[in-house]
Parts: C-alpha cells; structure tokens; sequence
C-alpha cells in the first residue's frame, strides 16, 4: 500500500506529532473564535439599547471534541431588539442536517422592507481565492436599501421583501468590507420566496453598503478591553449611520 502522504522523509514519529498538532491547533483556534464571537455578539446585545442577531452564521463551539467546524468566516446581521422579532443564536441551512438525519427546526421567514436598516459583523478568517493568505479581521457596516433582480428596483413603499431565515448567511457572505466601499450595491446569492413564473435572477437579492465598512485586525482583539472597545466603536458606528 502507498504512503497516504506520498514519498516522504519524514519519520513515524514526527508524522505522528505534526498530525497532532495541527488537527489540536485548528479545535484550539476555532474555539477562541467561537469565544471571541459570542462576547462580542452578548456585548451588542446588552442594554441600553441592544443590537440582536437575526440570522447569518454564528462561531458556536463544537460540542465535542471529535467535530471542528471549519470555515472561512463567520458573521450575522443585527438590528435593534422588538418584540415582533425573532432572536437567532445561529441560522441554519435547510439542507443541513443533524447527524441522526433529523432536520433541524425551520425558521420563520424574514420580510425586508427597502429601507430596513441592518448591522453586519462579519469574522473574515481566510480568502482561498486570495494570492496572499488575508489577516484575518473583523469587519461591520449598516446596510440597506434592499432589492431584488438584475436592475436592482427599489420596491415600492409598503412591499416586503420575504426570504427564508436561513437565506441571510447568504447576505453575509457576501459582504466584504475589503472591497466594498459606502454607497455600493451588493448583489448576493439570498432569493426572496419563489413565485410562479419569475427567474432565478429575478429573485436575487441585493443590498446598499450604507455606512463606511469597517475593518479591525484579529489579532488586536486580545483582550477583554479590546472586545469591549471594538463593541463599543461598533455601537456607535451603528449609531451615526441610522441617525443622520
């Protein structure tokens, strides 16, 4: 049988320990993000005036140390607490699964107003596409001015938007704050609620960059006064964006 690795010289023994190491450095990283992702999401949620999630992908630790879950990013969309709304720890993809085969619960479908405001906080952790690896960063901008299809209309007044929660992750996803600038449409892969007779493209939804898109080294926020300062330039940037 050949070598899993190819040809190598590489001993036993220093195999064994690089595979180690490294499968136990990726659990130690992710659950550091997962820390990092949920002070920072409890600090914009604290009152006064909180900032909730409502969908997107949230960096929740693994229940086990068997399972790692390994992504390039992390992030959600947050807008100010009500009561009508629904409070989602972390979205989840129709076509996830649990691993006894069992569908996780559905979420309620979402209705966008054009003018909806959000918040997004994004954890970009790593780009494959990119020449050079990124440092990974956090990122957040207010977006809005909601639309769907190619010519991107804004909807009338009083018309909504409906997607499915889980179509939010698509939202986040698309956003970059290293490439997006204030004033920009960004097109995503989210599709409001199939209707008879209408395409895909017609479907696709799309968002305005309305704030400055923000962006803070990963490797600055190594401390609990750094979180909660970066919570605390957040909520204000959320602040000045919805209120001029």
């Amino acid at each position: 049988m050949a070598h899993p690795t190819g040809p190598t010289t590489v001993s036993r023994e220093e195999f064994r320990a690089a595979v180690a190491a490294t499968i136990g450095s990726v659990h130690q990283f992710y659950r550091e993000i997962s820390r990092l992702d949920t002070t920072l999401r409890e600090s914009l949620q604290a009152e006064p005036d909180p900032l909730v999630a409502i969908g997107g992908l949230a960096a929740r630790a693994a229940k086990d140390t068997e399972r790692t879950n390994v992504r390039n990013w992390f992030g959600q969309l947050f807008e100010p607490s009500l009561e009508e709304d629904e409070v989602v720890e972390d979205d989840t993809d129709v076509e996830d699964e649990e691993e006894d085969g069992q569908r996780k619960r559905k979420s309620q479908p979402i209705l966008l107003d054009s003018d909806r405001h959000m918040l997004i906080v994004k954890l970009k952790l790593f780009d494959p596409r990119a020449a050079e690896a990124p440092e990974p960063e956090l990122q957040y901008a207010v977006v809005g001015d909601w639309s769907c299809g190619p010519a991107n209309p804004k909807a009338p007044a009083g018309q909504q938007l409906e997607l499915a929660r889980y179509m939010l992750r698509r939202v986040v996803r698309a956003f970059d704050a290293s490439s997006h600038t204030k004033g920009q449409r960004v097109t995503t892969k989210a599709m409001v609620k199939s209707k008879k007779g209408t395409r895909s493209i017609d479907r696709q939804v799309s968002f305005r960059v309305l704030s400055e898109a923000k962006r803070v080294p990963l490797y600055d926020l190594d401390s609990s006064a750094a979180l909660d300062t970066v919570g605390t330039s957040i909520r204000e940037h959320w602040a000045a964006a919805t209120t001029s």
